[in-house]
C-alpha cells in the first residue's frame, strides 16, 4: 500500500505545477490504487493529446478493471487521464484492448476510438464524485454490455480501416405501388448517441439518383425527418426511425433510375458537394450485416429527368430475407382505339342474336330470301359498341385496381403506425414500470435498514431504562438519608442552643487558621483605611487631625496590610504545593 503511495507521489513530483490541487489528486489516486477496484491499475506520468493537436502533460492511471459477464469475471484494460483541472474536470477515460481484441461498433457508453461515455463523467462533480466511483460505473456498464470482443477469424484490419466510425449501412425496405424495394442508406451513430439523433444519408447507387426537391432528404442525400428532429433517448430507437424512414419512403421515392443517356459531366455545373456515395453492392445487400464501401469522390447533382424516363424504372428490386415475395402487378392492357378496330373490319365477329353467314366455295348463289348479311355500315356499328363496352370494362377494372393499391397502401401505412405507437408505448410502460420498481427497491431497502436502526434502538432505550432506574432508586436512598441527617442535625442545634460565629468556623489545620486570622486582619485594615479617609473629608483639618496626620496613619496601616497580604499569599502558595 505505501509503495503505491510512494509511486503517486513521485509522479506528482515529475508533474509539478501542472495540477491545481496536487493533493485531492495525490488522495484520489491513492485511494483508488488501495481499493478493491484499483488492484490490479498502476500509476504513470504521461501525455495526453488533446483534439488541438497540443500535449497537456497529465497523471495516467492505467490497467484493469473487472467486469462480470455472464457469470464469468473478465479483466478490460484502460487507461485513464487526469487532466490539469482536475477534480474540476472528470477524468478522460479511454478502452485500450488488446491486439486479438476489437472495440464493440455502436456501443452506447464508448466510442470507435475507445473514449468511454458515460453519466457519471458527464455529471461530474468534484464535492461528491471520485474515481473509485467513476471505475465502479464504468465495471457495471461493461458488465451490462461489453465494449470489446475477439477478432473473428480472418479478421483484416486495413480492410476495415473505412469502417472505423460506428455506422450500420445496409438498406431499409419501402413499398411502392404494391412492389416491394430496397432503398440504400449509411447511418452514423454519434459519439454522443443516444442524447443526439443518429445521422443518415440515402445513398444511390450508381444507376440511381437522388430526386430533387424531395420534403425529407437534401440534394446530398442527408434525410430529414420528424422522428429525428423531435429525437427523445428515453422514447426513440434505430428500429423506429427505419419505420418511419420505410413510410416515408414509400409515399416519396428519395430517388429513381437515371434516364437514357445521362451525362452526369453535363450537369457538373449545377453540382453541390456531398457525402460520396454507395456503390451497388449497398443495393444488392440483405440484412445480413454486409456492408457498404463509400467512394471518396463527390457526384455533381443531375437535372430532374421526364415523367416517362421515371416511370419506366424507379428502383432495382432487392429480396428481403423472411418476407414473401410480392408480384409484381400486371400492367392493364390499353383499350383498342377506334381506328384500329375499324381497320380490322374484315375479321368474322359473331354478332348475337344472328345466325352465321355460310359460305360456298363452290357456287356464288346466295339465297337472300332465308339468311340477311349485315351491311359493312353495321358491322362497324357493333364494333364501335363493343369496343366501348370493353373500354368500360378497362376502367372498371383500373379503379378496382387502384382502390385495392390505395387500399393496400392505407393498411401498410396504418399497420406501421400502430407498430410505431405500440413500441412507443411500451417503451414508456417498461421505462415507467422499471422507475417504479427501482423506487421500491430502494423504498424497502430503506425500510430494512430503518428496521435494524429502531431494533438497536430499542434495545439501547430498555438498558437505558434499567439504568435509570436504578439511578432512581439511588437517588431515593440519598434522599431519606440526607432527610435524616438534616432531622439529626436541626436536633442536635436544638438541644445545644445558639452557636456562635467562632464555634461554626473552625480552620482544619494550621495554615489554615493562619488564613483565617491574616484574612480578618486585613479586612480590618480596609475598615480603618476607610473610616480615616471619611474623617479627614469631615473634620477638614479640625481638632488637630490635618492632613500630615493623617498621611502618617495611613502609610502605617498600608505597610501593615502588605505583609499581611504577602504573608496570606506564601501560606497559600505553600498550602497549594502540599495538596499536591
Amino acid at each position: 500500500m505505501k509503495s503505491k503511495a510512494s509511486e503517486v507521489s513521485r509522479c506528482l513530483h515529475r508533474l509539478s505545477g501542472v495540477y491545481q490541487d496536487p493533493s485531492r489528486v495525490s488522495r484520489d489516486a491513492t485511494t483508488l490504487l488501495q481499493s478493491e477496484t484499483g488492484k490490479h491499475l498502476l500509476v504513470q506520468s504521461s501525455t495526453f493529446l488533446q483534439n488541438d493537436g497540443s500535449e497537456t502533460a497529465s497523471l495516467l492511471v492505467t490497467g484493469t478493471i473487472a467486469m462480470f459477464y455472464r457469470g464469468v469475471t473478465y479483466n478490460t484494460p484502460i487507461d485513464m487521464y487526469l487532466p490539469p483541472h482536475y477534480p474540476n474536470r472528470p477524468p478522460i477515460t479511454f478502452v485500450r484492448p488488446v491486439s486479438s481484441m476489437m472495440i464493440k461498433e455502436g456501443h452506447n457508453h464508448v466510442g470507435s476510438d475507445g473514449m468511454v461515455y458515460m453519466p457519471y463523467l458527464s455529471s461530474w462533480q468534484k464535492q461528491s464524485h471520485n474515481l473509485v466511483d467513476a471505475c465502479l460505473n464504468m465495471s457495471s456498464i461493461f458488465s451490462n454490455e461489453p465494449p470489446c470482443y475477439a477478432k473473428p477469424p480472418g479478421y483484416n484490419a486495413n480492410a476495415n480501416a473505412n469502417a472505423a466510425s460506428s455506422r450500420p449501412a445496409a438498406a431499409t425496405s419501402m413499398f411502392y405501388r404494391g412492389v416491394t424495394y430496397n432503398t440504400p442508406i449509411d447511418m452514423y451513430l454519434p459519439p454522443h448517441y443516444p442524447n443526439r439523433p443518429p445521422i443518415t444519408f440515402v445513398r444511390p447507387v450508381s444507376s440511381m439518383m437522388i430526386k430533387e426537391g424531395h420534403n425529407h432528404v437534401g440534394s446530398d442525400g442527408m434525410v430529414y425527418m420528424p422522428y429525428l428532429s423531435s429525437w427523445q433517448k428515453q422514447s426513440h430507437n434505430l428500429v423506429d426511425a427505419c419505420l418511419n424512414m420505410s413510410s416515408i419512403f414509400s409515399n416519396e421515392p428519395p430517388c429513381y433510375a437515371k434516364p437514357p443517356g445521362y451525362n452526369a459531366n453535363a450537369n457538373a455545373n449545377a453540382a453541390s458537394s456531398r457525402p460520396a456515395a454507395a456503390t451497388s453492392t449497398a443495393a444488392n445487400a440483405n440484412f445480413n450485416g454486409s456492408t457498404a464501401s463509400a467512394s471518396s469522390s463527390t457526384r455533381p447533382t443531375p437535372t430532374p429527368p421526364r415523367y416517362q424516363d421515371i416511370a419506366s424504372s424507379i428502383f432495382a428490386k432487392v429480396p428481403i430475407p423472411g418476407r414473401k415475395k410480392t408480384a409484381r402487378p400486371t400492367p392493364t392492357p390499353t383499350p383498342p382505339r377506334y381506328q384500329d378496330i375499324a381497320s380490322s373490319i374484315f375479321a368474322k365477329v359473331p354478332i348475337p342474336g344472328r345466325k352465321k353467314t355460310a359460305t360456298n366455295n363452290n357456287t356464288t348463289n346466295t339465297n337472300t330470301n332465308n339468311v340477311q348479311v349485315p351491311s359493312e355500315q353495321e358491322q362497324i356499328d357493333q364494333l364501335a359498341r363493343e369496343a366501348e363496352a370493353a373500354n368500360d370494362a378497362v376502367k372498371i377494372a383500373r379503379a378496382a385496381d387502384a382502390k385495392e393499391e390505395q387500399e393496400q397502401r392505407l393498411l401498410t401505412n396504418d399497420r406501421q403506425r400502430l407498430t410505431s405507437r405500440c413500441n412507443a408505448i411500451l417503451t414508456s410502460y417498461k421505462e415507467t414500470s422499471t422507475a417504479e420498481l427501482t423506487d421500491l427497491i430502494g423504498d424497502e431497502m430503506l425500510l430494512h435498514k430503518s428496521s435494524a436502526l429502531l431494533k438497536d434502538r430499542i434495545a439501547y432505550l430498555h438498558n437505558r431504562r434499567g439504568e435509570l432506574e436504578t439511578y432512581h432508586s439511588q437517588i431515593d436512598a440519598s434522599i431519606v438519608e440526607m432527610q435524616n441527617y438534616i432531622q439529626g442535625s436541626e436536633e442536635e442545634k436544638n438541644g445545644r442552643g445558639e452557636v456562635s460565629a467562632d464555634e461554626m468556623a473552625l480552620p482544619a489545620d494550621i495554615q489554615s487558621g493562619q488564613m483565617l486570622i491574616l484574612s480578618a486582619e486585613n479586612a480590618a485594615i480596609n475598615d480603618a483605611l476607610f473610616f480615616l479617609d471619611k474623617g479627614l473629608a469631615e473634620n477638614n483639618g479640625d481638632n488637630g487631625y490635618g492632613l500630615e496626620v493623617h498621611m502618617a496613619a495611613v502609610r502605617k496601616l498600608a505597610k501593615k496590610q502588605f505583609l499581611v497580604r504577602a504573608h496570606l499569599l506564601k501560606i497559600g502558595q505553600g498550602k497549594a504545593y502540599s495538596s499536591r
